[in-house]
């Protein structure tokens, strides 16, 4: 009976484990069929993703091209005869010594004037130091001066650093000291340049210098800064008397209004000019001005504005992204163009150059405004507005 009893209870274990191990195999396969239907055979699934990542791989990416030119707007251009005129006339009675020609680091090709050149070259020789002014804010690599100047005339400078002040001293103590016999009433500079690029902050720089040097009361007593100066161009009116800013050897400086061409070479010039400061802002629309920056940026680094937009040529993607930032509507997107000129042209948001500076495009600058302002010349003199076109074919003699 025991026995019996065992062989059965042995038959029921062989039944129950074939039955867990059927219904094991059945729940299996359901689930599997299941995945299956839900995300289909893994095959398929393999293959998809690598389909999928081969399609974006094969489809070509669009680049952003930055515009090669900018287009023509129509922007009037100045006339400055008459201011010309007197300037120059004093400016070769003075006989200058050592002239301190400066120009914009960002523009410093459209910010100089051949006319300086050719009026005082007579005068002063080779006499003649080149300051490239704000050059922090500026792409101007001083290999590229290198090459502008082989003599080594010039200087990239922050006119309100005591410590180019030094420099230029020190280059006017050189040519001081090369004259023989030495200047009997001291040693003459004169400062000139376009309006707005910081020679009435250099001459009030170099001021503070010899009054720090000399330690004297009856100058110390005196204003420090003898030369005006402002944000807008046209602050200095009239050129100067003789300020002293070296006691020895004695060397006097003149400061001088900001000098113009007789006339703007083209309209994308005077947008330069506008977006520096260097005339008044009115003269050009703020749009424009906006939008030649985003060219001249798109030319040198089109990420350098990536916290706005992705590469652009249309300056509305530009405004449209201010507006979001500053929380501005359309109808004052023009004092929205002048802020977001400001952060750029102050040096706020990065570096920026607004001349293609090239290792030759000194001289070919020079060479083409020489044969401009010939041209312009002869028919000046045709016109007959001036009186005494002698002696302005003497001044505007290249």
């Amino acid at each position: 009976m025991r026995e019996y009893q065992v062989n059965m209870a042995a038959s029921i274990c062989r039944c129950g484990a074939e039955l867990l191990t059927r219904r094991g195999i059945r729940m299996l396969s359901t689930s599997t069929v299941a995945t299956q239907s839900r995300s289909g055979s893994p095959t398929d699934t393999q293959k998809r993703p690598n389909k999928i990542s081969q399609e974006k791989q094969d489809k070509p990416k669009s680049l952003f091209v930055p515009r090669t030119s900018f287009d023509p707007v129509q922007v009037s251009t100045s006339n400055f005869t008459h201011f010309h005129k007197e300037f120059l006339k004093k400016g070769m009675s003075m006989h200058p010594h050592l002239t301190l020609e400066l120009r914009d680091a960002r523009a410093p090709l459209s910010t100089g004037n051949v006319l300086l050149s050719n009026s005082f070259s007579s005068a002063i020789g080779s006499n003649r130091l080149y300051l490239y002014s704000k050059s922090d804010a500026s792409l101007l690599d001083d290999e590229t001066l290198k090459q502008w100047h082989p003599q080594g005339n010039y200087l990239q400078i922050d006119c309100r650093s005591r410590q180019a002040a030094v420099k230029i001293m020190k280059y006017a103590a050189t040519v001081f000291q090369k004259i023989d016999p030495p200047p009997p009433v001291g040693f003459n500079m004169l400062i000139c340049g376009m309006p707005n690029v910081g020679k009435s902050t250099l001459v009030n720089t170099m001021r503070r210098l010899v009054v720090e040097k000399t330690n004297d009361w009856k100058m110390q007593g005196k204003k420090r800064s003898v030369a005006p100066v402002g944000q807008q161009a046209g602050v200095t009116r009239a050129l100067s008397n003789r300020i002293k800013v070296c006691d020895s050897p004695n060397i006097f400086v003149f400061d001088s209004p900001g000098l113009f061409m007789p006339s703007i070479a083209n309209s994308e010039t005077m947008i330069k000019l506008a977006l520096l400061k260097c005339i008044k802002e009115s003269l050009v629309d703020p749009i424009v001005q906006a939008d030649y920056l985003l060219y001249a940026l798109n030319r040198d680094d089109p990420k350098s504005y990536r916290d706005l937009c992705p590469p652009t040529n249309d300056i509305n993607d530009i405004l449209v992204a201010l507006r979001r930032k500053w929380r501005s509507t359309p109808n004052q997107d023009a004092g929205t163009a002048l802020r977001w000129i400001n952060e750029w042209v102050s040096g706020k948001k990065g570096k920026v150059m607004l001349d293609a500076a090239t290792p030759e495009a000194f001289d070919t600058y020079n060479q083409k405004e020489s044969e401009r302002m010939r041209a312009w010349m002869v028919k000046f003199q045709q016109r007959g507005k001036e009186k005494g076109g002698n002696r302005a074919s003497k001044i505007f003699r290249a």
